[in-house]
C-alpha cells in the first residue's frame, strides 16, 4: 500500500494541468436560427469558447449519416480570452439531428452537443420571419398565409404556415449565406452600431442576392441614417414629427374604426434616393414615410415610424397591419387592396394567376429549371478524354480480334500440324488483345483533369456589390484529393448533384469552412465526372456606368471583368455595344435589334460550352427559386440592363492545380436603374 501511494501522487500530478485545463475551459453551443431550418438551406450555428490557457482544435458538425458531407472548422483561442466561432451548416432533407463535436488538437473532446432540426418536406413553403430585437411585434399571430406569392416563394401552394423567430444583435449570422433560411428579416428601430462588421456584410450580402429586409425607423433613425447599412432604403431620413395619416392609411387599410380624433403617430419623413414612395407623411406631401427599394436582386422596405409605438397599441391589430402593407392574405378571404409596401415580385413576373385571386405567378418554372440544369450538366460534360472509342475503330479491333482466335488460329495450326497448340495460342491472344485495349483506353483518357464551367456574374453597380454563380463539372484522370473553394468573396460551394455521367464525387465528402467561405472537398475517382456549383457576394467598387455626353451615348467598365460581347437590353430591345474590356469606353451606335440570346456568339464554332442547348436554356436563369441566381428577372425589369460574355470567366470556382486543363465563360448582367430607357439611341 505505501509502496503504491508514490506511484498514484505522481500519476495525480500528471493528469492535473490537464484536468485543471479542461476544467478552465467553458464550450456552449447555440444556434437560434434552427427553428427556421429548411432543407437545402444554411443555418448559423454559434459556438462560444473560453479558455485560460490557448487553445487550437476542430469543430465537427455531421448529421448521424455518412451520405451527408460533415462540416469542419478549425478554431484557435488565445490565453485568457473567449471567442465565438459562427459556423454555417447545411441542412439536409429528412434530417433532425445536428451533431456538434469540438475537440482539442486532433482527437480530445471538449463538447459534443445535438441540436433539433425541424426541416421537412412542409416546411419549404412556410413563410420564415426572423426579427432583430426582442418584440416579435405581432408577427406570430398571423400563423397562415393563404398560399399565394409572398417574399422568397413565387409560387401558388397550399396555406402556407408562418414561423418566426427572433434574435438578438449577438445571434445574427456573419455570412451571408447564413440567412438563407429566412424570407423576411425585420429590424425595429434598428441600430447597426450593435453588429459587427462581419454581421452588416453578411445582412447586406443577403440582401443583395436576393433577401428582403423590412426597417422600422423610430427615435434611432439618426444611428441608420450614419451606418454602412443605410444604403439599403434608397432614402435619407431627413426630419422626425407626428402625423395622424400613418394611423388612418393603416385602420383604412384593415378595416379598423377611425375616431373622429385620429392618434397622431412620430414619424421619420424619408427623401428618396431610388427608393419608390409607397405613403406621404400628409395627402400632398412631397416626402414619403414608406417606402419600397430594389436591392440588387432583393428588396428592403423601409418605414418611417415604430410599429410598437404606444399610439398604436389597442387601437389596431397588428397581424392585420402586416397583412395589409405586405401582402399577406388570410386563409378565410384574400385581400383584394394591393400591398400599402408594394408587390413583392415585379409586375411582368407572372404568366398565370393562382385560384382565387389575382396573384401571379409562373407554374413551370420548377420544371423549366430542372431541364436548364440537367443540360447544362450535360454540355459542361462533353470531354474528348470522357468519350468512349471510336465506334468504327471498335468494329475493326473486334473483327481483328475474332479473326485471329478463329480462322486464323485454326489455319495456321493447322497447317503447322500443331492443333493442341491452340490451348496456348488462344490465351494469348485473348491476353495479348486485353492488354491491347487497356492500353488504348489508358491512351485516350490519359493526360491532364479537365475542368468546364460556366458562370452568371450579377453587377449592381448603386450598391458597390457582385454576386455570381457558376456551375463546374470536371473529367478527373486520375484518383486525387480536392478541396475546391468559392471563385471569389463570402461564397459557398456545393456538389452540383445527379448527372447523367458517373459522379467522382465519393468517398468522404466534407465541407471545409473557414469565417466566410464553405468549400466542398472530396475524392476525385479515376476516369470519372464530378459536377459542383457555387455562389459567392463580393464588394466590387466601380461597376458600369451608361450616359448620353455630348459625344454620344457612352458605356464605361471599370467592373474589373474583360466584355468580350455586351448589349444594352430594354423590353426585347437590344443595343450593340461590342467588346469593352475593363477601363475602356465605347459609344453606342443607335443601332436597336430585337433581342434574343443567340446574339451572344460562343468564342469558337467547336467549343462544346456554347451549344445551341446553351443558348436556348440560358434565359431559364430568369425563373429558379433555389439558386443563386433567382430574382433578377432582365426581361422584366424597368431599368435597361447590360448583358455581356467574358470568356474565360470571371471567377469560377476551379481547384487551384495548375495541371488541370480549364476552360470557362460567363454570362455578365448589369441592371442600370440610373439609366432613362428614354435617353438611349
Amino acid at each position: 500500500m505505501h509502496r503504491a501511494l508514490p506511484a498514484l501522487l505522481l500519476v495525480l500530478a500528471l493528469l492535473a494541468p490537464g484536468l485543471a485545463s479542461a476544467q478552465a475551459t467553458k464550450v456552449s453551443v447555440e444556434s437560434p436560427l434552427m427553428g427556421l431550418a429548411r432543407p437545402g438551406d444554411w443555418v448559423p450555428v454559434h459556438i462560444d469558447i473560453a479558455a485560460t490557457d490557448p487553445l487550437d482544435g476542430t469543430i465537427r458538425i455531421d448529421f448521424g449519416s455518412s451520405a451527408t458531407p460533415a462540416v469542419v472548422r478549425p478554431y484557435s483561442v488565445g490565453r485568457g480570452s473567449a471567442k465565438r466561432i459562427s459556423v454555417p451548416v447545411q441542412i439536409p432533407s429528412w434530417i433532425r439531428e445536428v451533431n456538434v463535436n469540438v475537440t482539442r488538437g486532433r482527437s480530445r473532446l471538449l463538447a459534443k452537443q445535438t441540436l433539433t432540426a425541424t426541416s421537412g418536406a412542409s416546411s419549404a413553403n412556410n413563410l420564415h420571419v426572423a426579427l432583430i430585437g426582442e418584440d416579435p411585434l405581432g408577427f406570430p399571430m398571423l400563423r397562415e398565409l393563404e398560399g399565394v406569392p409572398v417574399m422568397g416563394h413565387p409560387d401558388c401552394t397550399e396555406p402556407r404556415q408562418v414561423r418566426v423567430e427572433t434574435l438578438l444583435p449577438a445571434q445574427l449570422p456573419q455570412v451571408w449565406f447564413g440567412w438563407t433560411s429566412v424570407d423576411l428579416v425585420v429590424w425595429n428601430r434598428p441600430d447597426p452600431a450593435r453588429l459587427s462588421p462581419e454581421q452588416q456584410e453578411a445582412l447586406k450580402g443577403w440582401v443583395v442576392s436576393g433577401g428582403t429586409l423590412l426597417v422600422a425607423l423610430g427615435d434611432t433613425w439618426r444611428a441608420w441614417d450614419g451606418s454602412p447599412l443605410a444604403s439599403l432604403s434608397g432614402a435619407a431620413p431627413s426630419s422626425y414629427g407626428t402625423t395622424d395619416t400613418v394611423f388612418i392609411n393603416l385602420a383604412f387599410a384593415t378595416g379598423a374604426e377611425i375616431p373622429e380624433k385620429p392618434p397622431v403617430v412620430p414619424v421619420v419623413a424619408l427623401e428618396p434616393r431610388g427608393a419608390t414612395p409607397r405613403l406621404w407623411a400628409e395627402p400632398g406631401a412631397t416626402v414619403p414615410v414608406l417606402v419600397d427599394h430594389r436591392v440588387g436582386a432583393g428588396r428592403t422596405i423601409t418605414m418611417g415610424w415604430d410599429p410598437s409605438a404606444g399610439e398604436l397599441r389597442g387601437r389596431l391589430v397588428r397581424e392585420d397591419v402586416w397583412r395589409a402593407l405586405l401582402g399577406f392574405p388570410g386563409t378565410s378571404s384574400l385581400n383584394p387592396r394591393p400591398p400599402l409596401a408594394g408587390p413583392a415580385y415585379l409586375p411582368g413576373v407572372a404568366d398565370t394567376v393562382c385560384d382565387g385571386g389575382d396573384y401571379g405567378f409562373s407554374d413551370n418554372a420548377d420544371a423549366q429549371h430542372a431541364t436548364w440544369l440537367s443540360q447544362l450538366w450535360e454540355v459542361l460534360s462533353r470531354f474528348e478524354r470522357a468519350n468512349p472509342l471510336p465506334l468504327g475503330f471498335v468494329l475493326i479491333f473486334g473483327f481483328v480480334y475474332l479473326l485471329l482466335i478463329g480462322p486464323v488460329d485454326y489455319f495456321v495450326l493447322r497447317k503447322l500440324k500443331k492443333p493442341m497448340l491452340t490451348w496456348i495460342t488462344f490465351p494469348a491472344l485473348a491476353l495479348g488483345f486485353s492488354v491491347g485495349a487497356a492500353v488504348l483506353i489508358t491512351f485516350q483518357k490519359a493526360g491532364d483533369t479537365e475542368v468546364r464551367c460556366a458562370e452568371v456574374v450579377d453587377v449592381f453597380t448603386d450598391q458597390g456589390m457582385a454576386r455570381g454563380s457558376g456551375w463546374c463539372s470536371m473529367w478527373s484522370s486520375r484518383r486525387q484529393d480536392l478541396l475546391v473553394l468559392p471563385g471569389r468573396g463570402d461564397g459557398v460551394v456545393l456538389s452540383g448533384g445527379a448527372s447523367e455521367t458517373e459522379d467522382a464525387l465519393s468517398g468522404e465528402a466534407r465541407t471545409v469552412m473557414d469565417a466566410t467561405r464553405a468549400g466542398l472537398g472530396f475524392k476525385a475517382s479515376q476516369w470519372a465526372v464530378a459536377n459542383w456549383r457555387d455562389g459567392w457576394v463580393d464588394p466590387l467598387p466601380g461597376g458600369l456606368v451608361a450616359q448620353p455626353t455630348v459625344n454620344g451615348f457612352v458605356v464605361s467598365n471599370r467592373t474589373g471583368i474583360d466584355l468580350d460581347q455586351a448589349w444594352i437590353v430594354h423590353r426585347r430591345r437590344a443595343w450593340p455595344v461590342g467588346s469593352l474590356p475593363d477601363g475602356e469606353t465605347a459609344t453606342l451606335s443607335g443601332e436597336i435589334v430585337a433581342w434574343t440570346p443567340d446574339l451572344l456568339q460562343p468564342p469558337r464554332a467547336a467549343d462544346a460550352l456554347w451549344t445551341n442547348a446553351w443558348f436556348d436554356t440560358w434565359r431559364k436563369l430568369d425563373d429558379p427559386w433555389d439558386e443563386h441566381v433567382a430574382a433578377l428577372y432582365t426581361h422584366h425589369r424597368p431599368e435597361p440592363v447590360l448583358i455581356g460574355l467574358a470568356h474565360g470567366g470571371v471567377a469560377a470556382p476551379i481547384p487551384d492545380d495548375t495541371n488541370f486543363v480549364t476552360s470557362a465563360h460567363a454570362l455578365v448582367r448589369v441592371p442600370l436603374p440610373d439609366l432613362d430607357p428614354e435617353a438611349l439611341p
